[in-house]
């Protein structure tokens, strides 16, 4: 045999020689190789693979071999360390049917390769000898023995060469390792299984795809398996992670519902990331920490405007409410431009201030802020002239800290009081100085008023703690709180020379109470032993000897103020009573009115609107408004406010610092001590507004006027914005703007005009109508207040009303007797309906949306109109009321004919009116009879079809595309209209308890929700017959309506509660979220047209404006806290976290945070933080040094 292309033996040997089955030998082959390496590792891998192979079974069965190689002989393996080597490989030889030698150049220098193959030839098995080369040539690699062939048996036979059997293992280019050990291991089985190598490669292949098949679907199903194990874990890890976000989400909930009332910032803080901890993840927030959020930022409102590293000791705001400028206990001095959405992340520092601020002042114009400086120099910026503070201008001449500032109402004349101590000559030096603004040199117009020298600690010294210009700017009087002197001293301004002081002197007591008129002619001043007023007046040229004394107090005069025309001048005692003086009378010392009904002293008092009011405070926290002041006869006194069990902090000699008066008297705010407490701000305005028009319903029916003994109804705002007590406020601009400051250092600002100090939701006051369409352009909205007045009003994101603009060409709807006003579903009609009958339209300019084209007469209905509803289309409009008659006009412009037609028909009065699609006019009456008119035919007008009668009916609804019909009251009856009328009976949707007050159709028509009497909303789908049951109010449901969307709805209650329901949720009745609350019961909701707003309203014209989505919540948060939370607050709430960014763009406060009172950081400076918190009065002088 010889070696074919392949390498391999070229057919199996002849039957019946040695190998045969009938002298079977022991082993299949013998290993023949020298024992090093490589050539033992080949030895040894050739050794293992033979006996480990497995024939292919086709193999086997077609060739009728064996089906694997029995046992292969390698004497390192076979032999016993003991044995006989000779024989024992003898006796291996005699009983291996094959020899094989593994060959390389190493393997001709063993005598024992060569000697085996000797032998193994001997035995006459030359044919079964098989080499295999693993390296060199043949002629180099192979023994001796091998090539070389004679007589084995005869001396001197001659030597035949010849090629023996090889498989050529070498490793070749290309070709790994792997691959020629394989085919190597398949010639050699060939050739010993007697096989053709090509069969038993080619089988081999087979078995081989085989296996790998076999193999590949065990590794893919392996792989799936692991997939979905690996799958299971993840998602069982993200289940885990979810729920561990929802219980985190839960807690922190629960931490801000707990923190609300004390920490009222950390509270919005922690909602916010009760919040976040789902969002930042992907997933929807959770109910418990979006209705914290919404609690938090309707409680609290209003926004952050500044933050100190200490606690704030005054701030004020300019006029335009554009600038906001604050001090605080260590003597910094900030600006903060509100006009930016991030106040706080821009602090401006006075530039130029030298040491530190010691006094802060505002000029009555509210342009000019004043700031006193802890060396001396006076600064005055004026807002007005640029961006920033670099136009501060410097006043010198003070010699040192000035402890009070003050400018007079034309900007023009700045003085300054200051006061110190000179330890070395045991002195102490007051002095008063007035500078001329408008001189160029700030020196030549700087003169002093007066300088005092005392001895150091004199208890009779003078102190000038408070400087005020009269309202005229003539006079300035100065006076001390903390000075034992018991008169105050007057000065006159712009004359030329020296000016001579006026002294107003009180024989006894304290000087406690100073005030002016606002005309400048008045002065009034009162002590605190001295149960009288003092009034000086201001235009004789020596004031002081034009003194009035008003008797009539059994007390000590706590509080005086003058009526906005002068006239009246009011005092309140310690024993509550208040005396009400009228200076125009010949002798107003005599007889003054008196008003009984507090039981404390009062601690503040303010007139209202034009002066016909008058509001007391008492000490308990009794807040009377009296009417009557000018009219003859006692006043009545009506209760805003009983006492609510803690006393105001407004002490008698501080009032103003913690009870504030809008300029035009309409806002009162009261600050309230205890920590959390906050502020209570009621509308004078509103309240002024409703008693008038009780006074003029009186006069009207020639009747005494009924004025209510408790004005509560018309609600008070509350405020808890401070995370410590209040320590200062202030009202100002034309807005107007509330700004507080707290003990913790953070300002804050409310805007009680525009929408109301709560900044979530926007508020209206006064409001009959809002339209739930935008105008012109996003965020712009008409509305119509309870005295006819239409405006369009635009609220600016995210939290107030960036404009309100009366409409031009509508006038005075109320003076012109509008009962009821709608405006169409585009936007661009408005129609009022007046008390005479007649309807008015206007179309509203496209490009100029606060003005409105000539209005169009409607005239001809008999009746004062009661409602008004507008076809979707513009068409068609249509007017009834408290008659069986409603009137239908088609609207200039359409394609509607013109003129009146009465719809007759009804026995009882209408009760409701709809539009069903394009073509159809749907009306009820009271009595429950439906009739169907077509518009499109004359003849339907005047014969509608009837299509139910004898159940009563509160109202209609049709689906927006025509389709559907409900009515609803006692029962609640569903008509398809593509079915035609009058053919067959209507549904009738049974479930309710009680009377259906209200229905609502989804966009596509496909949902239908009702609501009434039983406090639950009731989901239908008619097309499907499934229906949900949402309950969460807890009386009846006025008002419900569906998001443009479809998505959302929202109801409204008695209970006063706006709720938000998810209607693409699972199970919408677990979907329930809490918006808001009104005043009293919201009877109409609805939503903007891109669903970003929630609008509600209730019976006292209230009306919030609420953000649906979350995303803008969190930016009026944001807006609310104003900061991040500080460093102790994380370590409290989020033990061994991160501190979290809630808001990556608004700073955190110091470690420090929430601040302390600190000692003043001016020597020789009484502020505010040497009053003690529990003070119940004034300071005393030894005590404030």
């Amino acid at each position: 045999m010889e070696l074919n292309n392949a390498g391999a033996f070229d057919g199996p040997p002849a039957p019946g020689d040695a190998g045969s089955a009938a002298n079977a030998p022991r082993y299949d082959a013998f290993i023949s190789y020298r024992h090093i390496e490589p050539d033992r590792s080949w030895a040894k891998w050739l050794h293992s693979a033979m006996e480990s192979y497995r024939v292919p079974r086709k193999l086997v069965a077609d060739l009728g071999i064996p089906p694997r190689v029995r046992r292969v002989f390698r004497d390192e393996e076979e032999l016993a360390a003991s044995s006989d080597l000779s024989f024992s490989i003898d006796a291996a030889l005699k009983e291996s049917k094959c020899l094989i030698v593994i060959c390389s150049p190493r393997t001709r220098e063993s005598r024992w390769v060569n000697e085996e193959v000797l032998r193994f030839r001997r035995l006459g098995r030359h044919d079964r000898i098989f080499a295999v080369l693993i390296e060199g040539e043949p002629g180099e690699s192979f023994p001796d023995s091998l090539i070389e062939v004679g007589d084995l048996h005869a001396e001197g036979s001659v030597t035949a060469h010849v090629e023996p059997l090889a498989a050529d293992v070498r490793p070749t280019e290309g070709s790994s390792l792997w691959r020629t050990r394989s085919l190597a291991k398949l010639k050699v089985l060939a050739a010993v299984l007697g096989c053709s190598f090509d069969d038993l490669r080619r089988r081999e292949q087979e078995r081989r795809m085989r296996r790998l098949i076999a193999l590949s679907g065990v590794l893919s199903l392996l792989l799936v398996t692991m997939t979905g194990l690996a799958g299971v874990a993840l998602w069982q890890r993200s289940v885990a992670e979810y729920e561990s976000r929802v219980a985190e989400s839960r807690r922190l909930a629960a931490e801000s519902t707990v923190a609300l009332s004390p920490f009222p910032q950390r509270s919005v803080l922690l909602a916010s990331e009760a919040v976040l901890a789902n969002l930042r993840a992907g997933d929807s927030p959770q109910p418990e920490a979006e209705q914290a959020l919404r609690v938090a930022v309707a409680r609290v409102g209003g926004r952050t405007i500044g933050i100190h590293d200490a606690q704030v000791r005054q701030v004020v705001v300019s006029a335009d409410g554009r600038w906001s400028v604050s001090r605080d206990a260590r003597g910094a001095c900030r600006a903060w431009d509100l006009g930016a959405p991030r106040p706080t992340s821009r602090p401006l520092d006075v530039p130029g201030l030298p040491g530190v601020a010691t006094s802060l002042g505002m000029a009555p114009a509210g342009r000019k802020f004043v700031i006193g400086s802890g060396e001396g120099p006076v600064f005055v910026w004026d807002s007005g002239q640029g961006p920033g503070l670099t136009r501060a201008k410097k006043y010198s001449g003070l010699r040192s800290s000035a402890v009070t500032v003050a400018m007079d109402p034309g900007d023009r004349w700045l003085a300054a009081a200051s006061r110190e101590y000179l330890v070395d000559v045991s002195k102490e030096v007051v002095e008063l100085r007035l500078w001329d603004t408008a001189s160029e040199d700030a020196e030549s117009g700087s003169r002093v008023l007066a300088r005092i020298e005392s001895k150091a600690y004199d208890p009779s010294d003078w102190s000038f703690d408070r400087i005020d210009f009269s309202p005229d700017g003539k006079w300035l009087v100065a006076w001390g709180e903390s000075s034992l002197k018991t008169e105050a001293r007057l000065w006159p301004v712009g004359g030329g020379g020296e000016p001579r002081p006026q002294v107003l002197k009180h024989p006894k007591g304290l000087l406690s109470q100073l005030a002016f008129d606002r005309q400048g002619r008045w002065l009034a001043t009162a002590s605190d032993s001295e149960a009288a007023v003092r009034v000086w007046r201001l235009g004789a040229t020596t004031p002081a000897s034009k003194m009035i004394i008003l008797p009539g107090q059994n007390a000590v005069v706590t509080s005086i103020a003058f009526s906005p025309d002068g006239r009246y001048l009011a005092g309140g005692g310690g024993d509550g009573r208040v005396l009400l003086w009228d200076l125009e009378s010949l002798l107003p010392s005599w007889q003054p009115r008196q008003l009984v009904g507090h039981g404390f002293p009062i601690v503040g008092m303010t007139f209202t609107g034009e002066g016909e009011r008058l509001l007391t405070i008492g000490r308990d926290g009794l807040f009377l408004l009296w009417s009557g002041v000018k009219a003859a006869g006692p006043l009545t006194a009506s209760r805003l406010a009983s006492p609510a069990g803690r006393d105001l902090r407004a002490v008698q000699n501080l009032p103003s610092r913690y009870l504030a008066t809008s300029s035009d008297a309409r806002w009162l705010v009261a600050g309230e001590e205890n920590q959390g407490a906050g502020l209570r701000v009621w509308d004078l305005g509103r309240i002024s507004n409703h008693l008038a028009q009780a006074e003029k319903n009186a006069r009207n029916a020639n009747a005494a006027p009924f004025l209510p003994e408790d004005l509560g109804f018309l609600g008070v705002t509350r405020l808890n914005g401070h995370d410590l007590s209040l320590v200062d406020l202030t009202i100002a601009g034309a807005t107007p703007l509330l700004a507080t400051a707290g003990g913790e250092g953070i300002i804050r600002a409310y805007d009680l005009e525009g929408g109301g100090p709560a900044s979530s939701p926007v508020t209206f006051r006064n409001t009959n109508y809002v339209s739930d369409r935008n105008i012109a352009s996003a965020d712009r909205f008409i509305t119509v207040d309870s005295d006819g007045g239409v405006e369009t009003r635009v609220l600016a994101k995210p939290w107030t009303v960036a404009s309100r603009t009366k409409l031009a060409g509508l006038g005075d709807l109320a003076g012109l007797g509008a009962d009821k006003i709608r405006i169409a579903d585009d936007g661009r009609l408005v129609a009022a309906g007046f008390r005479d009958g007649t309807v008015k339209t206007w179309r509203l300019d496209e490009q100029n949306p606060a003005s409105a084209r000539e209005a169009t007469v409607l005239v001809g209905h008999r009746y004062p109109v009661g409602q008004l509803t507008i076809a979707p289309d513009c068409r068609w409009i249509v007017a009834w009321g408290a008659v069986v008659v409603p009137s239908l006009w088609g609207l200039p412009g359409s394609t509607a004919p013109p003129g009146r037609v009465e719809l007759r028909g009804h026995r009882t009065s209408v009760a409701s009116c709809t539009f069903l699609g394009d073509g159809w006019l749907v009306t009820a009456d009271r009595g429950g009879m439906i009739m169907v008119r077509d518009l499109t035919n004359a003849e339907s007008i005047s014969h509608p079809v009837t299509i139910a009668q004898g159940t009563r009916v509160t109202g209609l609804q049709s689906s927006k595309d025509g389709r559907w019909l409900v009515a609803y009251g006692d029962k609640t009856k569903l008509w398809d209209a593509s079915l035609g009328w009058g053919r067959g009976e209507p549904m009738v949707l049974q479930g309710h308890l009680g009377i259906v007050r209200t229905a609502d159709f989804s966009p596509d028509g496909r949902i239908l929700a009702t609501a009434g009497d039983d406090a639950t909303v009731q989901i239908w789908e008619p097309g499907v017959g499934r229906r949900w049951i949402l309950k969460a109010h807890e009386l009846p449901i006025d008002s419900i309506r569906i998001s443009p969307d479809g998505r959302w709805l929202a109801s409204g209650s008695q209970d006063q509660v706006i709720r938000l329901w998810d209607l693409h949720a699972a199970d919408p009745s677990q979907s329930a979220r809490y918006i808001g609350t009104l005043d009293t019961t919201v009877n109409r909701i609805s939503f903007s047209p891109d669903v970003r707003w929630l609008i509600a309203t209730d019976l006292n014209g209230m009306t919030g404006f609420w953000h649906t989505g979350i995303k803008d919540l969190l930016e009026i948060a944001g807006m609310i806290a104003g900061r991040n939370l500080a460093q102790a607050e994380s370590r409290q709430y989020f033990p061994g976290q991160a501190a979290p960014l809630t808001f990556p763009e608004l700073p955190v406060p110091g470690e420090g945070f929430p601040y302390r009172p600190v000692a003043s950081s001016v020597p020789g400076v009484l502020d505010a933080e040497n009053i003690p918190l529990d003070a119940t009065s004034g300071p005393q002088k030894d005590g404030g040094k």
